[in-house]
């Protein structure tokens, strides 16, 4: 488990942070399934997060990568998620009073951006 805060590279009124959990899905890179195959799995990776609240499900790609995209903890976190070189990668930001500007949402959206995978 690897866990990265970004505060000092991306400054927000938020915290931002990535949770990588080596090896937790041996084998699926989600950058070579087809985009139906890629979706099936992260429904079942959503799946999970519904019994603690996951909610607003939406399946993006970015820069080639698709990923789960979702609220989580009564909105409190938006969460993106997905699975590379058999790694799950989680990149949030969290606002304890809840509710993202639609700015502070575009600024996550450049942080995910920004990762490039090898």
């Amino acid at each position: 488990l690897i866990l990265y805060r970004l505060e000092d590279q991306f400054p927000a009124p938020f915290e931002i942070s990535i949770r990588i959990k080596d090896n937790k899905y041996t084998g699926v890179d989600l950058r070579t399934y087809s985009p139906a195959d890629a979706a099936a799995v992260l429904d079942t990776l959503y799946a999970s997060f519904v019994t603690s609240g996951a909610e607003n499900k939406e399946v993006v790609t970015v820069n080639g990568v698709p990923y789960l995209k979702f609220d989580w903890q009564g909105g409190t976190q938006q969460r993106y998620a997905t699975i590379i070189n058999g790694d799950m990668i989680y990149i949030w930001a969290e606002r304890e009073e809840g509710d993202f500007t639609e700015e502070e949402l575009l600024l996550l959206r450049q942080v995910v951006e920004s990762i490039i995978y090898p």
